[in-house]
């Protein structure tokens, strides 16, 4: 079986992200921010990296520390922080704007991660290793 394509958590978020509900809003933040987490875990299993964990703080800690880009950190934490809002609170008064927010953060994640794989490993100086 071929894995998931998890640009279509994405793709249906910004499907829901078009009305105008509460729950289809929370929904969409939600998908957008899965779409992130496991194409970073993706990443990671292609760097032959532990790829398994739940804990998502350590995912996006190991993903800038395998790419060298602590942007994807920042990233992926801020919608990470707006996706247990829209899941958890029983009040989310700025709901709108953090779907907005999250979705735009969600494109830079989906960006980086894009970047990282056309970028061969860097060779470790003296060496002629990858690192």
């Amino acid at each position: 079986m071929a894995d998931f394509d998890w640009t279509l958590y994405l793709r249906l978020a910004e499907s829901l992200a078009r009305t105008n509900e509460e729950a289809f809003y929370r929904s969409a933040i939600s998908r957008s921010y899965y779409s992130a987490f496991n194409l970073a875990r993706c990443y990671l299993k292609a760097k032959k990296r532990d790829y398994r964990m739940r804990d998502h703080e350590r995912l996006w800690t190991q993903v800038a520390r395998v790419s060298g880009n602590p942007k994807i950190q920042s990233y992926g934490n801020r919608v990470k922080e707006i996706r247990h809002r829209a899941d958890y609170d029983f009040e989310c008064p700025n709901l709108k704007s953090d779907l907005q927010y999250a979705m735009l953060n969600t494109y830079e994640i989906l960006k980086m991660i894009d970047d990282l794989d056309r970028t061969p490993d860097p060779v470790v100086p003296g060496s002629g290793l990858k690192s």
